[in-house]
């Protein structure tokens, strides 16, 4: 009988007609197998290519990516199984830490930001062998995915590795920034401060701070020990969901004696131990007072003072500073010597850093020439925006945070207030602003009674996504404000605390357990509403507002070859820039800019803002030759070097292909690829070519018109047995058993 795998083996026949079938089927049987390559053709030829997906919890601390296009399927199809995934850094391939259901990897920071390794290269090794992926990877932005030229059944042999078990992700030391609690080492602690908020190792941080005044008075010492312990307070703080303290300091009281720095470390200490973080602040150089500005103190001294008390926190092994405060409400910095407050601070900075202290530095705003309305002392953050003098140090980057100071009438005697004034003193940083990427954490705000202004700054904060504050003050023996606690140092104040409840609803909270941290409560507040604010228009120095042509929209249809002028935003410069589109350009509608010089030195996406396409600034400042990348609705083209670096009103004109002038391995946005639909259209084919091969032998055999006829003659039935074909003792009947005989009768049609 023919066999399926065994086309061409049939017994042969002495009746031509017989053999005739056997032919037929066993012909049918050889396209069948054919029908069953060809379908394996396809499994192997229409394999999608890996891709590689960037998850949004990605950033310079933490790095995690989903592997697409390897489900069960495609691996079965070849038999592969992922044994590893790996990243390449310093020239060698580091396994992942964690791993999901076996297509989510992950890995921890190990002493280089993932930003610097950009662009990266990926390792998988299956049972089969590895897959290498080399510089697949050329940003961190999540959701962002990319498709290699291998798949999952691509790769030379190897001895495969043990695999680590498989599981849910736990938190790394520097993990995603939504883990529901993170827990480092006291010496692993990196605070900064970007996108407008602080974060810590990576996890965005929801503070929620006081002040506690004393050591910068002639008390010598915090407040309030007459009545309760410091433990007492703590607790108090803690158990309303404090997490920060600001702790004023006159630098005569430390320079006085060891003793007074002593007992200022050891408060400072305390607060760590209950899991409060601290802002130190040099409120004033002279004790007691209150009206010290920049240029009434020896600069140079306090910068020294600043060395003295970093050394004493890290030799103590101090881990809970957060923030150094650099000196207290610079009333007497004018609006044009901003730049020099700047560059005081640092010089603070660095010095603290370079004592092995690794806070975030906190500046204050400085007079109260402000614009909309008079402000009050340390309020007035207009300098950023009216000579663009920042707060920059070769030290470190994202390290400070802009802390203004915000009072109303029973404190400045000016009852005036609105979202305009807020907005334009310091709210525009995170409002608009083009290059800030600081957060603001208001350094002091409080009021005795005026419960609506607080409740109307609190709004306006919420609403700009700013919450971080220390709120004056704890003390109810501050003069002009009272405190949350009334003068028993035992009554709350319900009415301030509930605004503050308001403010920062999901602090978040610190843990301590020996040489360990743990942090809960890390991410966007579960209540924080989308920033709503009104815009204030850009200045004229940087950036400058766009024409009205601008920003394009993507293109709906049509495009073709041509040319496209861009030109530099009037404004930019290393560390902000907007490229414009002329409108007189033949293709005046572009869907998407790119950018990369010697900095980022792989293409970055640019953003479609108010000014055009703005470059994102992820690590340093913009430096070298500047090449472009234009999409538009029919083709991209590279043009390097179109700018010899930041030179703003610029202008350059690109030659756009009318077809994309780089490979492209997908079709569509599908993850179909070439070869596979190559292999469609061949194993349709060959299905078409099996049917028509098949009516054609049906029709050349005839056996669509065969007769089969069954007939029993007396010839057909054999002699009884005789003699001893008998078995001895069985009974022979003398009963035939009949053979029956098939005849088929085939007529063949002539072609």
């Amino acid at each position: 009988k023919p066999s399926l795998f065994s086309p061409f083996t049939y017994s042969s026949s002495t009746d031509p007609s017989i053999n005739n079938v056997h032919k037929s089927t066993s012909i049918f049987n050889m396209l069948a197998l054919l029908s069953l390559i060809s379908c394996m053709i396809v499994v192997s030829m229409g394999l999608s290519k890996i891709g590689v997906k960037i998850d949004p919890n990605s950033q310079d601390y933490y790095f995690r990516v989903e592997l697409t296009n390897i489900d069960a399927s495609s691996m079965a199809s070849c038999g592969a199984s992922i044994s590893s995934v790996k990243l390449r850094v310093n020239n060698e391939w580091k396994a992942y830490d964690q791993t999901y259901d076996g297509t989510d990897f992950a890995w921890d920071y190990s002493n280089v930001k993932f930003t610097d390794m950009l662009p990266i290269s990926l390792q998988v090794v299956t049972n089969r062998g590895t897959i290498n992926m080399w510089g697949i990877v050329e940003t961190l932005n999540g959701g962002v995915e990319y498709t290699s030229d291998e798949t999952i059944c691509a790769g030379e042999s190897a001895s495969p590795t043990t695999p680590k078990p498989t599981g849910k992700p736990t938190a790394p030391t520097t993990p995603y920034p939504t883990a529901e609690s993170v827990c480092s080492g006291k010496t692993e602690i990196n605070w900064r401060s970007y996108n407008n908020q602080i974060y810590f190792n990576g996890n965005r941080f929801n503070m929620k701070g006081l002040s506690w005044f004393g050591f910068e008075t002639p008390n010598n010492n915090l407040y309030g020990l007459d009545k309760h312990s410091m433990e007492w307070y703590f607790d108090w703080m803690v158990d309303r969901g404090f997490n920060a303290i600001r702790m004023p300091f006159a630098s005569d009281f430390i320079n006085a004696a060891d003793t007074n720095l002593n007992n200022y470390v050891k408060a400072v200490q305390a607060a760590g131990e209950k899991g409060l973080l601290v802002m130190l602040d040099m409120h004033s150089a002279t004790i007691g007072a209150w009206t010290d500005g920049l240029y009434t103190i020896n600069q140079d001294e306090e910068v020294g003072t600043w060395r003295k008390v970093a050394k004493a926190m890290v030799d103590a092994n101090v881990w809970n500073v957060l923030f150094v405060d650099v000196f207290n409400e610079p009333h007497d910095v004018t609006n044009a010597q901003w730049e020099a407050w700047v560059e005081f601070c640092e010089r603070v900075g660095e010095a603290v850093w370079e004592e092995g202290l690794n806070p975030l530095i906190a500046v204050e705003g400085t007079n109260s020439d402000c614009s909309v309305y008079s402000c009050c002392w340390g309020e007035n953050v207009e300098g950023v925006r009216n000579t663009g003098k920042t707060f920059e140090t070769d030290k470190e980057e994202n390290k400070f945070v802009w802390s203004p100071h915000v009072y109303t009438g029973d404190v400045t005697g000016n009852w005036q207030y609105n979202d305009a004034g807020f907005s334009a003193h310091w709210g525009y940083l995170a409002e608009n602003h083009a290059t800030n990427e600081a957060a603001i954490v208001i350094g002091e705000f409080g009021t005795r009674n005026e419960l609506i202004w607080l409740g109307d700054l609190v709004d306006y904060l919420i609403s700009i996504d700013q919450k971080n504050h220390f709120f004056w003050c704890l003390n109810p023996n501050s003069g002009d404000t009272g405190g949350l606690l009334q003068s028993d140092w035992t009554t709350e104040e319900t009415g301030k605390l509930d605004v503050l409840k308001k403010l920062q609803p999901n602090p978040s909270k610190i843990t301590v357990d020996n040489d360990k941290i743990c942090i809960s409560n890390l991410g966007d507040s579960a209540t924080a509403p989308n920033p709503v604010s009104s815009p204030v228009s850009p200045p004229v120095s940087s950036p400058v507002s766009p024409p009205v042509s601008s920003p394009v929209a993507p293109p709906t249809s049509g495009g073709g070859s041509g040319t496209i002028t861009i030109k530099q935003n009037v404004g930019c410069q290393k560390w902000w820039c907007a490229i414009e589109t002329v409108p007189s350009s033949d293709l005046s509608k572009v869907s998407k800019l790119e950018y990369r010089d010697d900095t980022y030195t792989s293409w970055v996406e640019c953003e479609k803002t108010s000014w055009g396409f703005t470059i994102p600034r992820t690590g340093g400042a913009f430096s070298g030759k500047q090449d472009y990348r234009i999409t538009t609705s029919s083709g991209r083209q590279v043009n390097n070097n179109v700018f010899d670096g930041m030179n703003a009103g610029d202008t350059a004109t690109l030659s756009v292909a009318s077809a994309f002038t780089e490979d492209d391995s997908t079709v569509g946005s599908s993850s179909l690829t070439w070869a596979g639909l190559a292999a469609i259209i061949i194993c349709s084919l060959l299905c078409v070519l099996c049917i028509g091969c098949a009516v054609y032998y049906y029709k050349r055999t005839g056996i669509n018109k065969g007769e089969a006829t069954f007939q029993s003659t007396a010839a057909d039935t054999p002699e009884p047995s005789k003699g001893n074909d008998t078995p001895q003792g069985t009974t022979n009947t003398n009963e035939a058993e009949a053979e029956i005989e098939v005849e088929m009768n085939v007529s063949e049609t002539q072609q």
